[in-house]
Formats: C-alpha cells, structure tokens, sequence
C-alpha cells in the first residue's frame, strides 16, 4: 500500500510511523522543510522505548512519488488545509 502524509508533527508522525511499521509504503510531506535522506519515523512507546521505521520524506507534494497513492492523510493545522488542499488539487495523477 502506497500511503502519502501530509504533514510531520506529533500526529503525522505517529500515523506514517504507524503505517511503515506496518508494512506499507509511506511519504510523509514536510511543507517547508528540505527532504531528509534516510528518514525514519520515530516514536516512543508508553515504556519508554524509541521505535522507528523507515519512510521517504520530501519538501512538497510535488516532490512525492509518481502515481497515485493507495491513501493521502492530511495532517496540517487548520490555517494550513487551503494550501495543502490547493496543492493536493493541483498534484498529477
């Protein structure tokens, strides 16, 4: 399963960590940020253990990988939904 997240915070983190851990095949958007080779998402269980799994990071929308996702989840605050919306809206299928 091809999974895109839109947006790296507390809950867009958790969901791509949860999703990767999983098996599927995650990208998470980091709006703003530059793409980080290699990354993981990272999350620490009510036990205090650090757990990762792998997922693709890119800048944008438009840096994700080609073809159409099995599932977007747009993890953004409220002031940021018309941009990621218009980006999602403009994004080639």
């Amino acid at each position: 399963m091809r999974v895109v997240v839109v947006g790296a915070g507390a809950v867009g983190g958790l969901l791509a960590w949860a999703l990767a851990d999983g098996g599927a095949d995650v990208t998470v958007v980091r709006r703003g940020a530059p793409a980080a080779a290699g990354a993981t998402a990272v999350v620490i269980d009510p036990t205090g253990t650090r757990r990762s799994a792998p997922v693709t990071a890119v800048p944008g929308v438009a840096e994700a990988p080609a073809g159409p996702p099995d599932l977007v989840l747009c993890a953004v605050r409220m002031m940021a939904l018309a941009d990621v919306l218009a980006d999602l809206a403009a994004w080639p299928a």
